[in-house]
């Protein structure tokens, strides 16, 4: 924890340049408790302080920021948002702004705001690309659901960030094989771009164009080739130019589940493969982290649901001379 506003700017300054940064309620002194976790391209920020004022100048990096408690007002192009815990959340576009918070308790994102919209393309299904989205992306927004469905993302972002108070799943590189930044950018998108969801509703599914097989039997083609990789729905979109509900109604229809359900057994029929002719140094755990599973307890769990047997049994079996 910090108690010094001079150190604490110089931290930020380090991540983003500032004009200038004054501490506020002299008489109650000063505090910033900080933690920062890094997933792939995205940088979170965890704080609590107590009263500021920050100057920051101009970055390319777009920043999403989430008050848990207390309050802050930004400026920034002529524009005033005042950020609470019930007003949902505030897209900043990497412009330079002004911000004086009373005590704060929030987490900040940062990410390129070109790969939010690429993946707001790829749920889109890819017909108009990620520039329209790109240009959306240069204004400042602060986003208050306005309905359940909003409501629910809102909730469902929130929870999730709380998932990643997990140093151990972390350090296995859990975060990567559980698709987390993705999970993260979609929710974002669907934030940002409500639209996307509205455009693709749950009932009555639109019928999949047929020429473009060859297109999702190339992707099949690829998932399998990338088995020891982590695969996102986002992924599947960029490679397929098909829009996440058409995915879903091509794989129910032709495997009678989900794109994730699928990628997962197709992970766990060559972890048996695998199990069943194995190196001389091979272990359960290395055959499960080679295909793609980073918790070794739900490895034996979903093998043992699928197979009737656990995967050390079918290892030892793969040993066996005869």
């Amino acid at each position: 924890m910090l108690t010094d506003a001079t150190a604490l700017a110089e931290r930020i300054h380090a991540a983003t340049p500032l004009r200038g940064l004054v501490r506020m309620g002299e008489r109650q002194g000063f505090f910033h408790r900080n933690a920062v976790l890094r997933l792939g391209g995205l940088s979170l920020s965890s704080s609590v302080h107590s009263p500021l004022v920050l100057e920051a100048e101009d970055t390319g990096c777009a920043m999403v920021a989430l008050a848990y408690a207390g309050s802050a007002q930004v400026t920034l192009q002529q524009q005033r948002f005042d950020l609470w815990p019930q007003q949902g959340l505030l897209y900043l576009p990497g412009a330079a702004f002004e911000a004086q918070t009373g005590f704060l308790q929030e987490v900040l994102i940062h990410l390129d705001p070109a790969q939010l919209a690429i993946t707001a393309a790829a749920i889109a299904g890819g017909a108009h690309g990620p520039r329209p989205f790109l240009r959306r992306l240069r204004q400042p927004r602060l986003v208050h659901p306005r309905s359940t469905l909003e409501q629910d993302l809102l909730t469902t972002l929130r929870r999730t960030l709380t998932t990643l108070d997990a140093p151990d799943l972390e350090a296995a590189g859990g975060f990567a094989a559980l698709g987390i930044e993705d999970l993260l950018l979609r929710l974002l998108a669907l934030l940002l771009f409500p639209e996307l969801l509205r455009a693709q509703p749950s009932g009555s599914p639109h019928p999949v164009p047929q020429p473009r097989e060859q297109a999702f039997t190339d992707l099949l083609e690829w998932m399998k080739a990338h088995l020891h990789t982590p695969i996102t729905l986002t992924q599947m979109e960029l490679r397929s130019a098909y829009s996440r509900r058409n995915l879903q109604i091509l794989f129910q229809e032709r495997f009678g589940c989900s794109p994730m359900q699928w990628l997962k057994a197709q992970r766990l029929e060559a972890a048996r493969q695998a199990l069943l002719h194995p190196e001389a140094d091979d272990t359960v755990a290395s055959i499960a982290h080679r295909h793609g599973f980073a918790d070794l307890s739900g490895f034996a769990m979903g093998f043992r649901r699928r197979y009737g047997v656990l995967p050390s049994g079918v290892l030892r079996l793969g040993r066996s001379p005869d």
